[in-house]
């Protein structure tokens, strides 16, 4: 497991988040040493819910709107 992997499911240790949020909570985590970008962090994503460490969800509540594709919730 590379640290993006390990920050990235420590993130989700604390519940359910968006991919932004995610990226939000790594960088916070590692101390600003960890900055994935968009790409980085959705093929980390990708492996992790290919491994069935991580799930896409649906969030408990409605997420205020946003302008732009849908958030996706992960788990």
């Amino acid at each position: 497991m590379n640290p993006l992997e390990f920050h990235v499911l420590l993130a989700l240790a604390d519940g359910p988040l968006y991919g932004f949020a995610i990226k939000d909570a790594v960088a916070l985590q590692s101390d600003g040493t960890l900055t994935p970008r968009a790409g980085s962090l959705y093929r980390v994503l990708a492996r992790l819910m290919t491994s069935r460490l991580v799930v896409e969800i649906e969030p408990r509540e409605q997420p205020p709107a946003h302008p732009g594709l849908a958030r996706r919730y992960y788990a």
